[in-house]
């Protein structure tokens, strides 16, 4: 059985996959929003069995970052992503490997892309969560942080 990250990859969706669009949406049973980590763990599964799984999963993040937008929800999408990212490097070897890092990986101008979207997100983020049952910004990138990121992602 194929994962979504083989699906999108052969369709051309990489995009929407990352951003949980349409066939790659996995509702939250509490909260109905996309479970970003959902779509992670297919993508880690499926690449720990290639040769060279870095290289692959920067090639399709570099697709999904060139699609974002400077809006909102483009933002709030990266910092899922990044999170899921930094989350999974515990469970999967080949992230961390040689002390490989995504984010550090990244072009200059895939950096400039995350850190325009995380300057959008520190300056938004309270507002746009007003009602919504969501943790501070703050305590997000702790978690971060914490996970390994040593990145300060709104200085990119």
């Amino acid at each position: 059985m194929k994962t979504k990250y083989q699906i999108a990859l052969e369709n051309g969706e990489l995009p929407e996959l990352f951003k949980g669009s349409g066939q790659y949406f996995w509702r939250d049973p509490d909260w109905g929003v996309h479970l970003y980590i959902n779509n992670w763990q297919g993508l880690c599964g499926f690449l720990q069995s290639k040769s060279d799984p870095n290289k692959t999963l920067e090639l399709s993040f570099a697709e999904y970052l060139h699609s974002l937008k400077n809006e909102y929800n483009d933002a709030e999408s990266l910092i899922s992503n990044i999170s899921s990212y930094y989350s999974m490097r515990k469970d999967y070897e080949f992230m961390s490997n040689s002390n490989y890092d995504l984010i550090e990986q990244s072009n200059n101008g895939e950096k400039t892309i995350i850190g325009r979207l995380f300057r959008l997100l520190r300056n938004e983020y309270a507002t746009q969560s007003i009602g919504k049952p969501v943790i501070t910004l703050d305590v997000l990138l702790s978690r971060i942080r914490n996970n390994g990121c040593s990145i300060d992602l709104e200085k990119l």
